[in-house]
């Protein structure tokens, strides 16, 4: 097996660095795109809210302003945004389960 030259380690790198900027920019674009989909169904279903209550918004500036005007009391009633919990993974969320007991060979 021929050694590497010091060239073609450093190629070899630079290959892994353009594979994983790749893969980060993937993943930062699939980040952006689930945000976009929350906030689209929040706002979506914020707006049947309105219409199911206030019927079909033809003046939007009014409304605008009606929502300007009581914003303060909108926000007060809001819970605060917190993060998500990312300790364990969403498998290891689930009912934990004994497998040492469940598959013990001592069990005759």
């Amino acid at each position: 097996m021929a050694t590497k030259t010091n060239e073609e380690k450093l190629q070899d790198i630079e290959q892994k660095m353009a594979q994983l900027k790749k893969q980060k920019r993937l993943i930062q674009n699939k980040a952006k795109s689930e945000e976009r989909k929350a906030r689209n169904h929040r706002l979506i279903q914020i707006g049947g809210e309105v219409e199911k209550y206030c019927g079909e918004i033809t003046d939007l500036e009014a409304f605008a302003e009606y929502v300007k005007q009581y914003s303060g009391a909108i926000k007060r009633t809001q819970q605060p945004k917190t993060a998500p919990t990312t300790d364990a993974p969403k498998f290891a969320q689930r009912d934990s389960i004994d497998y040492a007991s469940a598959f013990s060979l001592d069990q005759h």
